[in-house]
């Protein structure tokens, strides 16, 4: 789908099932700045993400930088360190230009690829494996018994 229309189609879509409940869900499924905070406390090491999800290598390289900007920009309020994982993180997700400008304001980025870290495949800290969430145990959402 064309990035232009995510947006109006994403918004369409919910309205129509949760109209007039955006600040409820978002209060309700939305880390909070306490937890964030309880993390970092607790020894985790937080990196940013973008703004809005695009599949960054289909749009426009100014939206990318925006994009990019401002998941850097909320997470400075929390932390110095300058991680990224690309949005999806797949082949194609991302390309060249993107990997060259996340280098000029990153540390460290993540790509997905199901793949331990090893000295072997520890080529380009830029371009580092990570796993889903969604591949642990805990990661999905469901409820607990």
């Amino acid at each position: 789908m064309k990035y232009e229309f995510q947006d109006f189609l994403i918004n369409k879509v919910f309205n129509h099932f949760f109209e007039n409940q955006e600040a409820n869900i978002f209060k309700s499924f939305y880390i909070k700045r306490k937890n964030i905070e309880k993390m970092l406390d607790s020894g985790m090491v937080l990196g940013s993400h973008t703004e809005n999800h695009y599949y960054l290598s289909n749009i426009p390289h100014e939206i990318v930088k925006t994009e990019i900007e401002s998941g850097k920009e909320f997470l400075k309020q929390f932390t110095d360190k300058k991680i990224f994982a690309y949005p999806y993180g797949g082949p194609g997700s991302y390309n060249n230009k993107i990997v060259n400008y996340v280098k000029r304001n990153y540390d460290f980025s993540f790509v997905f690829n199901p793949k331990d870290i090893t000295k072997k495949n520890l080529v380009d800290e830029c371009l580092l494996n990570r796993y889903d969430c969604n591949s642990f145990k805990f990661g999905n959402c469901f409820k607990i018994k």
